[in-house]
């Protein structure tokens, strides 16, 4: 019962704002098809709260269990994946980039018990870069942060265990 009035109020709306429109343009109302487009409206709301509530990812994160045998590939793919942001931040769309860094940085916390203090006070510092950009939504200091600084500090933990 409670889904029926949201339904009929929302078509209520639908159709107060279609009328406005309308009236606004100067179109007949049999021009209007307001039926129509209230459907239309109406499927538009349905199908964009079934793709919010159904959170789809546009990238995985990294299968592999972590070992000191296989470390090295592992970060080796995960300073190509950093590239990758960095290309995707400047020249792709940005919600690409953030879906990225939030299965990067996944992939990243998994490294950390295995990096020293410096290590770990270089990923405190990279991690607060990357919160400050995201806030002032910067591209431009995201791709610098992904195409630089991030593959500095996977390297620096690969010359720990050289």
């Amino acid at each position: 019962m409670a889904t029926e009035r949201l339904d009929k109020k929302s078509r209520d709306h639908y159709l107060r704002q279609e009328t406005f429109i309308a009236k606004a343009l100067g179109i007949n109302e049999d021009e209007a098809l307001t039926d129509e487009r209230m459907e239309l409206s109406q499927l538009i709301y349905e199908l964009d709260g079934n793709i919010k509530a159904n959170e789809v990812n546009l990238f995985e994160s990294d299968p592999r269990i972590l070992t000191p045998a296989n470390m090295s590939s592992y970060v080796e793919d995960m300073i190509a994946k950093s590239t990758e942001i960095s290309t995707i931040a400047t020249t792709m769309a940005p919600i690409w980039a953030l879906d990225y860094i939030k299965i990067f940085m996944f992939d990243l916390e998994r490294l950390i018990d295995l990096g020293d203090n410096r290590f770990r006070q270089n990923y405190v510092f990279f991690t607060r870069a990357l919160n400050a950009a995201l806030e002032r939504n910067d591209m431009v200091a995201l791709a610098d942060l992904f195409g630089g600084e991030c593959p500095s500090l996977l390297r620096s933990i690969l010359n720990l265990r050289a």
